[in-house]
């Protein structure tokens, strides 16, 4: 059974991907298959634009074969919080 990865971005982080993440996702998968998930969290009034530039940039890199390893395609959904602190984890 392939486990499951969730990467979780933050409104402010759609609009790129972190560097290596795609090849850090790629060595990973020679060690172990899994689903792969980005997930955008965000505030109900952005989550609508923010998602389609989060699913615009992934769909782009997949275009461009980055997600090659994959067995399954890559999901992309939102989770919207009630109340946003960015700060919350500091």
């Amino acid at each position: 059974m392939p486990s499951e990865i969730v990467v979780i971005f933050f409104e402010e982080e759609v609009r790129w991907l972190p560097a290596g993440l795609t090849g850090g996702l790629r060595e990973m998968h020679k060690i172990r298959e899994f689903r792969l998930s980005y997930c955008l969290e965000t505030i109900e009034r952005i989550m609508a634009p923010n998602q389609q530039a989060l699913t615009r940039t992934t769909h782009a890199e997949v275009c461009k074969g980055y997600f090659d390893f994959l067995s399954r395609p890559l999901v992309v959904f939102s989770h919207t919080l009630v109340k946003y602190n960015r700060f919350r984890n500091l």
